[in-house]
């Protein structure tokens, strides 16, 4: 089509600072799976270049940036304030003519070329320079949406998304400048169906099943890693679709037990950061780990050591500093075992971890931009 909006069989991997990497690794899939049997609802990327005409063209960045700097970067104190300011200031603002356009033409041409009641699915990717920078389950996506007017406001409600407090929270915290963040919206054609991934096959009969697994197989082969696939079954036309694929976490298992420890040592510090720690927080620890870890293939012995090093560490009554100090050093001893995807792991548990403890004086945020050096 053009620079600013491409079809899923037009891209690939190669594509992925534009359109971002699960938009890439679909369109890959389209283009070179399809003849194996693999099927993806159609659709289009917006690019991230419309995401920064609709920057330039309000002259958000400036705004942004006015408004930021009024953000209490030290306890958050007025984050909730200055995210629905900035928030408001993007709902007032309006695409180009040409972005309006174009997104349209995309739309009705879709529907062209698919049997659709018109409806889409709309998903947003950011696109970040660092592996270390994630911003997944952070963004909106925004099912049934039908209609020209309807879409271009989902489009605009995917950019808002990324200034949520939680994820305006993250970009001070990680230093990233919001507006510097590359932005694109998938938008596909509405597949009405209950949605399943590969590990749940209750509405699938035998033959579907099979053709699940044999997609993750041809999958794995061609990106040369394990990867999470999440499907759909169109429960009018007994179709199964693939929606999403994108590499699996490290599995934990082949970590030494010290690792498990460091870990330990890392969660005490963050619920230590301004007071004695709870017995209470053992339970908060374990809900936490339950719903980061396991999800990821993660086995539930590295969560039960992490819990017995947490509960040891109350018990000692141990100053968070030397907590976090134990973590610095293990961290630079065994830098090997910190690749991206365990280091988002351990970035997105302390910080659910600092959410629910977070005392008044919430000296938790010191820690974690401590953490953040570390990691780097």
């Amino acid at each position: 089509m053009n620079n600013s909006i491409l079809y899923f069989d037009e891209i690939d991997l190669q594509d992925a600072t534009r359109v971002g990497n699960k938009n890439a690794a679909l369109g890959e899939i389209l283009q070179k799976l399809s003849s194996k049997g693999i099927s993806v609802p159609d659709g289009f990327v917006i690019s991230s270049k419309i995401y920064q005409d609709f920057l330039s063209q309000n002259n958000l960045k400036q705004k942004i940036a006015d408004i930021i700097k009024r953000l209490d970067t030290k306890n958050f104190s007025n984050l909730s304030e200055i995210g629905k300011t900035i928030r408001s200031t993007f709902q007032k603002s309006t695409f180009s003519y040409l972005s309006q356009v174009q997104i349209i033409a995309a739309y009705n041409e879709l529907l062209e070329r698919v049997e659709s009641d018109g409806s889409v699915i709309v998903r947003c990717s950011a696109i970040t320079k660092s592996t270390k920078n994630n911003f997944a389950k952070q963004l909106d996506c925004y099912l049934n949406i039908k209609g020209e007017n309807a879409l271009l406001e989902a489009c605009k409600n995917c950019f808002v998304s990324l200034y949520s407090d939680k994820a305006l929270k993250y970009c001070i915290l990680k230093e990233i400048n919001p507006t510097d963040v590359g932005f694109s919206v998938g938008v596909q054609q509405m597949i009405h169906h209950t949605r399943k991934d590969t590990s749940q096959f209750s509405n699938l009969n035998k033959k579907e099943q099979d053709l699940i697994t044999e997609w993750s197989a041809i999958i794995n082969e061609h990106f040369q890693t394990p990867m999470t696939i999440e499907w759909v079954k169109d429960e009018v036309h007994e179709q199964v679709y693939l929606i999403q694929a994108y590499p699996k976490a490290q599995n934990m298992k082949s970590f030494p037990d010290n690792f498990y420890e460091a870990i330990g040592y890392l969660c005490y510090a963050i619920s230590a950061a301004d007071r004695k720690v709870k017995l209470d927080e053992i339970k908060v620890l374990k809900k936490i780990l339950t719903e980061d870890w396991l999800p990821q293939n993660h086995p539930s012995e590295a969560i039960l050591k992490i819990q017995i090093v947490f509960e040891k560490l109350i018990n000692q009554n141990l100053e968070s500093d030397a907590a976090m100090i134990f973590f610095k050093l293990f961290k630079e001893s065994h830098n090997e075992l910190f690749t991206p995807d365990t280091k988002e792991l351990i970035w997105k548990t302390v910080n659910s971890i600092a959410e629910a403890v977070a005392g008044k004086n919430k000296s938790e945020l010191v820690l974690l931009s401590k953490l953040n050096t570390i990691l780097s």
